[in-house]
């Protein structure tokens, strides 16, 4: 059965609804198009592929006279899209100074994202 988004929409899906040759034709390529080749690309490249990021953590100075180090944290080659990053100061979540990047697609299928903490670290400290 068709649903209507949009009130303009209406019409046009109770006309479809109505042609019962034409809903049972859409019913029929679901199963013999859409759901064959789902299985099919299930084993292939996209459909439930998981990728691990590949992850690198770099330190900059802002300026030479700033007590301030930018960490830059690149996780690349993920997939999907979805992945969750945060700093962690001797073990326990860093929230200030954290400034999140956007997801870029690689060209693979694949993702990159950087996250950058802004902070002045003192010796002995550990990030990750």
């Amino acid at each position: 059965e068709f649903v209507a988004i949009t009130e303009l929409a209406k019409a046009e899906a109770d006309a479809f609804n109505r042609d019962k040759f034409y809903l049972q034709d859409s019913k029929a390529a679901v199963d013999s198009f859409c759901r064959y080749n789902y299985e099919i690309l299930q084993g292939g490249p996209v459909i439930g592929r998981r990728a691990k990021p590949t992850v690198s953590i770099s330190p900059t100075k802002m300026e030479p006279s700033s007590p301030n180090t930018i960490l830059l944290c690149t996780a690349t080659g993920f997939y999907p899209v979805e992945i969750e990053i945060q700093w962690l100061k001797n073990g326990r979540p860093e929230k200030e100074g954290v400034a999140f990047g956007e997801e870029l697609q690689n060209g693979d299928w694949t993702y990159q994202l950087q996250v950058m903490l802004e902070t002045q670290p003192q010796r002995g400290d550990v990030y990750a």
